[in-house]
């Protein structure tokens, strides 16, 4: 719902898009409006371009407006504590105090090694949301299919409910 109370046009997207969409957004300002509108084809879904500009703007106000917000590339804990060892060994570095350069690479390791983790989870997100907007497709695509053989009021046979299902798993339209 806008701050006008009148509802948002991202309002009717499921969540798992809209959640994808706003990471898109904020993403530190790197992706355009219209780049993050092509990429998830909301036209499909009936948004307008002019409205989806309007709405990223906001986004990215109310982001920039709150300090705890996600929208900086570096926003984990993880990825903060690798920018910290870093930066720590890079200062000793630069004095030539290389004594506790060990124990500081150890934690850069392990930082790494958890963000990677992290990346495997948000692979892993990333996929079961695709996996959420192709099933979505599909089921569309399958009532657009049956709608289209069935405008008489004709049924359907067994085998001809089998045949059209076969042809949209297999992409075919």
């Amino acid at each position: 719902m806008s701050r006008t109370g009148r509802p948002e046009a991202m309002d009717g997207l499921p969540e798992v898009l809209r959640r994808s969409v706003d990471e898109w957004i904020l993403s530190n300002g790197r992706h355009s409006a219209i780049r993050i509108f092509r990429r998830f084809n909301l036209v499909e879904r009936g948004i307008k371009s002019d409205t989806f500009r309007r709405y990223v703007a906001r986004v990215r106000d109310r982001a920039a407006e709150d300090p705890d917000s996600p929208s900086s590339s570096r926003s984990s804990p993880r990825a903060r504590l690798l920018d910290k060892a870093l930066s720590l060994a890079e200062e000793r570095l630069d004095a030539k105090d290389a004594k506790h350069l060990p124990g500081i690479m150890a934690v850069v390791r392990a930082a790494n090694d958890m963000l990677r983790v992290e990346i495997e989870e948000a692979a892993e997100t990333r996929a079961e949301e695709l996996h959420q907007i192709k099933i979505e497709q599909l089921s569309k695509d399958l009532r657009r299919d049956v709608d289209e053989r069935t405008e008489g009021g004709k049924k359907l046979g067994r085998q001809e409910v089998h045949d059209m299902i076969d042809r949209i798993m297999r992409g075919e339209q």
